[in-house]
């Protein structure tokens, strides 16, 4: 079982073409899947069969999955990193 929350915010095109190559550029990245509506983004740091991690583009923001430990925030620092740096509003909602 994973730890699920969501960042909401309010995308321009710019902050979507950027968050997608943040995404893309990760260190952790592993996979793209798409399908007509969402794009999921997944992470693995070893050889686990299941993503670490997987973060779905929404329309009002980010759909986060944590499969690996209790502390899901931590794996994505570099997201609230650049949403403080370009002064996006964003909330997070644990669920």
């Amino acid at each position: 079982m994973g730890f699920e929350h969501q960042i909401n915010f309010r995308w321009t095109d710019k902050n979507l073409e950027e968050m997608l190559e943040l995404l893309k550029n990760h260190k952790h990245f592993y996979n793209t899947v798409q399908s007509a509506d969402k794009r999921i983004f997944e992470f693995k740091k070893g050889e686990n069969v299941m993503p670490d991690f997987s973060i779905i583009i929404e329309k009002d923001g980010l759909y986060i999955i944590n499969n690996l430990h209790s502390r899901p925030k931590d794996d994505i620092e570099f997201i609230l990193e650049y949403l403080a740096k370009n002064k996006l509003d964003y909330h997070i909602i644990e669920l």
